[in-house]
């Protein structure tokens, strides 16, 4: 019995660090969905978008970046590692996560698309 617990705690502790390096990636990606939970507290906040899948994705953010944002609101957000570096607030529902045009900076940006 011990032995069992063992390795079930073991296989916990593989897929969950392996979910979590599999979604820090390498650049920042691009997600688009609906506002439908935001956490704040002093450190900062964490905001979780409905996709239009059906998944859920939870993003960290400074508070000052979701000053205007409200749960219902339809965002595209660029995150890199789980934070949010940019934050776009949209007027429609989109089926999928536009491509961006450039940085603000006037450097291309990357994009990834999520798999549906």
């Amino acid at each position: 019995m011990r032995r069992i617990f063992s390795l079930v705690f073991i296989l916990c502790l593989v897929f969950g660090v392996q979910s979590a390096l599999s979604q820090s990636g390498d650049g920042p990606i691009w997600v688009s969905g609906e506002v439908s939970s935001i956490f704040e507290d002093k450190d900062g906040a964490i905001f979780t978008l409905t996709l239009a899948n059906g998944e859920t994705y939870n993003i960290s953010a400074t508070a000052e970046m979701i000053e205007t944002i409200k749960i219902g609101d339809y965002v595209t957000v660029e995150v890199n590692q789980g934070w949010a570096e940019l934050i776009q607030k949209a007027d429609t529902k989109s089926d999928a996560t536009p491509k961006p045009d450039a940085k603000k900076n006037g450097v291309p940006a990357l994009w990834k698309p999520l798999p549906l």
